[in-house]
């Protein structure tokens, strides 16, 4: 995988939290922190409900050896991926497909 190509196609639309969130994941594979870090906050400043953005934020502070820290963006992130299971499944949801 050629992380360099991935991280030039964030570049050409740095306004987006997804995008964002892809440099993030580059970030893990190549075990670069201060990216991770850099990264994760620009995606949740632009989408601060992306759930998987709060996620890989939180696992930051797991693999920096600050679980504790850890704690809030992973309850924020479980909390935000229920709330979106929940309005997808919810009776109404299923009544509108019907």
């Amino acid at each position: 995988m050629d992380c360099g190509k991935i991280l030039a196609v964030v570049a050409c639309d740095n306004k987006n939290a997804f995008a964002h969130y892809v440099a993030t994941v580059v970030a893990v594979w190549k075990k670069d922190y201060e990216r991770w870090a850099s990264e994760g906050d620009e995606a949740l400043s632009l989408d601060p409900n992306f759930a998987l953005a709060m996620m890989t934020r939180g696992m930051l502070h797991i693999y920096t050896g600050e679980p504790e820290r850890a704690i809030p963006y992973i309850l924020r992130a479980m909390r935000l991926l229920r709330i979106r299971w929940t309005q997808k499944n919810s009776p109404r949801a299923f009544a509108r497909q019907a």
